[in-house]
């Protein structure tokens, strides 16, 4: 459902998962992939912590993999990419190496 005026996204109803339309325009689909799910939990992050253009990395290096046929993995994407914060509290995955 559609958020109402009193809802918050990082404090979705119980049993419900915020995501925002901007990481919809970005290429983030449903049902969300495990794979995206796996590197959120392995930094302790919620979807709505992420920036829009971090979830288009995700899903951009899922499709590289599959389209690549390399087999995804945890390990590889934290070899390629590093999570850093942004002062406007947004999480975000930056390559690694560059500046």
């Amino acid at each position: 459902r559609a958020a109402g005026p009193d809802d918050q996204a990082c404090r979705p109803p119980s049993g419900f998962v915020a995501i925002y339309r901007e990481q919809l325009i970005a290429g983030l689909r449903l049902p969300i992939p495990s794979a995206l799910t796996e590197i959120l939990n392995y930094w302790g992050l919620r979807i709505t912590q992420v920036h829009p253009n971090s979830i288009r990395i995700i899903i951009g290096f899922l499709i590289y993999c599959q389209l690549r046929s390399i087999p995804y993995s945890l390990s590889l994407f934290r070899a390629t990419y590093i999570l850093k914060s942004a002062l406007t509290g947004w999480y975000y995955f930056s390559r690694r190496g560059a500046s």
